[in-house]
């Protein structure tokens, strides 16, 4: 933990915190961020050893009363696309909001750092925003609008996008009021059910300001008219308009014809509800199917032939990739070099959720050692990354039988042949007749590519030059295509016959 972090922590607890419900209720972990007048610090619950956001808002504020209204909204909101509020308290200084702890990545991090979203993705983001807007359009008597709605709001998390910051400015509630002076004369509540959220009586004016930010807002909203249900619906198709760019595949005339009305400037010319935008939306959203992977493995074992050769950087790339591409998958440290750990030391970006390390679309699983047991794998691709085969491999149950692939990592250098010969040799020793790739790394399409010929027509296997990968974390559309094909091919039936592509440093 860095000192400036400690320092924020020190502070909370001496001098923020003065309620003794929170104190002996949490353990402060980190901050996550700040405002003006308000701090969010990471907290675990002491008895259920469950992590939770607290968000401190100072009553110097003059709108305190909208921060109390935004948690009576949230606690009257049960949906798995929507941050929870487990408690609200408050002392003589400040409010304390209890929520839910929302890890992963917003959508406009992933797009600013892939430049691309899968097509399988992009549908999944259409489908959980959809359903979060239909629970708002329905779960009262009247409806409840979303109004900041940016990629920059959206997290992904664990497959599912989530809608957070539902702020004071940020959502409007015709004939409906949740006012702070409800909550203070009942300030020893527990909890506020829906029932009493929804029964008050509203005297907010929804024209009086545009309460979200302009790119996203329908045209009326701007011009001061009143916000409806066609409202949202303009702004949850420019939100997909927007992503869309970032698709690779082709779309269909009828994805395209059903957005474009909902995009329509005349409101009475949009859908009347957000479900059946969807309906049309996604009937027949591409033109073909194209999954860049038609059938992803289960189990992949990553093995490298010397010390340095880049196994451990391989696969960072491939579970990269996967996750990328919306197939889930988690790297696993199978060697003793501890890496992970130094990663997460040096980086403080990195997140722990659950033992896993997560950065960007990388999620990782340490090596723990013996007696941890971490689950939710089996919905996962396993990505094992052995490092040189040693002693420490064998001790920790390397079993052939359960690999559908094994990739051989080997430097690309020619004055290492002899090395790498006998490497091989002993791994398809160990692993006959398996489902076997090997891929040189740190190669160019310049490369004296000899050795590397004489290596696939000896062992008969597919020999690929995986050309010098800058950082392993990022997605590119080159890395794309090599991965793609590399996890496509039957691997032992087809020989090496030269390159592919020059340009992008493939061998097949």
């Amino acid at each position: 933990m860095n000192n400036q972090n400690s320092k924020n922590i020190s502070i909370f607890k001496s001098k923020t915190f003065k309620s003794s419900y929170i104190t002996n209720k949490y353990e402060i972990i980190k901050q996550l961020g700040n405002g003006s007048n308000s701090f969010v610090f990471l907290a675990k619950h002491k008895t259920l050893d469950s992590m939770r956001a607290i968000k401190v808002i100072s009553k110097d504020i003059s709108n305190y009363d909208t921060i109390v209204s935004e948690a009576l909204l949230l606690k009257s909101l049960n949906h798995k696309g929507i941050p929870l509020i487990y408690d609200v308290e408050e002392d003589n200084d400040n409010f304390y909001l209890i929520q839910e702890y929302v890890s992963g990545t917003t959508l406009g991090e992933y797009l600013s750092y892939n430049k691309h979203i899968s097509l399988k993705l992009f549908i999944s983001l259409c489908k959980n925003l959809s359903e979060i807007y239909s629970f708002l359009h329905n779960s009262f008597n009247t409806p409840i609008f979303y109004q900041d709605l940016k990629p920059e709001h959206i997290f992904l998390q664990d497959d599912y996008f989530k809608l957070i910051d539902f702020g004071s400015s940020n959502y409007s509630i015709n004939d409906v009021d949740i006012n702070a002076s409800s909550y203070k004369e009942n300030s020893a509540s527990e909890s506020f059910s829906s029932e009493s959220f929804s029964s008050k009586t509203s005297s907010m004016n929804v024209n009086s300001m545009i309460n979200g930010n302009l790119y996203f807002s329908a045209p009326e909203v701007i011009r001061g008219e009143q916000i409806t249900i066609k409202s949202d619906i303009y702004t949850l198709a420019k939100l997909i308009n927007y992503v869309m760019e970032y698709v690779d595949e082709r779309l269909s005339n009828d994805f395209l014809t059903a957005l474009y009305k909902a995009l329509s400037s005349d409101p009475n010319c949009r859908f009347e509800t957000v479900d059946s935008f969807m309906r049309e939306l996604l009937k027949n959203p591409h033109e073909s199917a194209s999954c860049s992977i038609s059938q992803p493995y289960k189990k992949i074992a990553v093995f490298g032939t010397s010390h340095g050769c880049g196994s451990t950087h391989f696969s960072i790339a491939l579970s990269t990739f996967l996750n990328s591409q919306h197939f889930p998958s988690v790297y696993m440290e199978k060697n003793d070099s501890n890496h992970l750990i130094g990663f997460q030391k040096q980086n403080p970006l990195v997140t722990e959720v659950d033992g896993y390390l997560k950065y960007k679309n990388f999620n990782g699983l340490p090596n723990y050692g013996e007696g941890i047991l971490i689950n939710k794998l089996d919905s996962k691709i396993q990505i094992h990354d052995y490092g040189v085969l040693n002693n420490f491999n064998f001790s920790n149950g390397i079993n052939s039988d359960k690999y559908d692939l094994i990739f051989l990592i080997i430097p690309s250098s020619q004055w290492l042949f002899d090395s790498c010969f006998s490497s091989i040799e002993k791994y398809l020793n160990y692993f006959p007749d398996k489902n076997i790739a090997i891929i040189a790394n740190l190669s160019n399409f310049s490369s004296n590519s000899k050795h590397l010929i004489a290596i696939s027509k000896h062992f008969n296997l597919p020999v690929y030059k995986f050309s010098y990968d800058e950082n392993p974390f990022i997605y590119s559309k080159e890395k794309e295509k090599f991965f793609s094909q590399v996890l496509n091919l039957e691997r032992r039936k087809r020989r090496f016959l030269g390159f592919i592509n020059k340009s992008k440093g493939l061998l097949q």
